[in-house]
């Protein structure tokens, strides 16, 4: 879960960013941002992935997640 902190504090202060949270559920955010992280490294990690499908699988986990990553990467 560290990780996941100084992965977003990184990303936070490259930008002039402001971040509000509203949870209607009970959730886990540090635990939903590990296992995200998780899915993503296993992504890279895996040799039978070339470039366009590891970027592919990166961005569809994104997508699980509701982060949009618009029509860019097509």
């Amino acid at each position: 879960m560290k990780i996941a902190s100084e992965v977003l504090t990184k990303l936070l202060s490259k930008k002039d960013i402001c971040v509000e949270l509203i949870c209607n559920e009970d959730i886990n955010i540090n635990e939903e941002m590990s296992y995200m992280l998780t899915q993503i490294r296993n992504v890279i990690i895996d040799t039978s992935n070339n470039d366009y499908m590891c970027i592919e699988k990166i961005i569809e986990i994104f997508e699980k997640y509701g982060i949009d990553c618009g029509e860019r990467h097509d």
